[in-house]
């Protein structure tokens, strides 16, 4: 897609695979809790949710 004479397939592309990679991250993590989740669940999910935004920020300005 062309925009006054601008590509913006790049920028597209890029933020299609950042958001992927966070996507990718995110339901690892679930899968590591709900594989290994048999005791104290909540301070389990609690400490990922916790970690899982760490340097995941991602802006989709168009």
């Amino acid at each position: 897609m062309t925009i006054g004479g601008t590509s913006l397939t790049a920028p597209a592309q890029a933020a299609i695979g950042a958001l992927k990679s966070s996507l990718d991250t995110q339901a690892s993590l679930v899968g590591q809790l709900l594989n290994g989740a048999t005791q104290n669940t909540e301070a389990m999910v609690n400490a990922a949710l916790g970690e899982a935004g760490k340097g995941t920020r991602l802006n989709l300005t168009v």
